[in-house]
């Protein structure tokens, strides 16, 4: 099994934080991570050269991650003093 990689990415057109997902070694990501503006979580799957195999224990560090990830992106975006 081969450890996932994330990385939080900020862009200016999003209201809020997400997060890439990356295979080891693959320098674009697979999936990306972000939060809606109803402030829910929102998986987007990226095409990808190679099929993606995830095992159980992958599937749930990315929901862990994802579940933990939304609550700090709500926090800087309610703290941020944007309307």
């Amino acid at each position: 099994m081969y450890k996932l990689l994330f990385e939080k990415v900020g862009d200016i057109r999003s209201t809020y934080a997400y997060l890439y997902v990356y295979l080891p070694g693959d320098s674009e990501p697979f999936m990306a991570i972000a939060v809606t503006d109803t402030r829910e979580l929102e998986f987007t799957f990226f095409r990808h050269e190679n099929n993606v195999v995830l095992t159980v224990q992958q599937l749930q560090e990315i929901l862990t991650r994802a579940r933990s990830f939304l609550p700090q992106a709500l926090e800087n975006e309610d703290n941020s003093g944007m309307p």
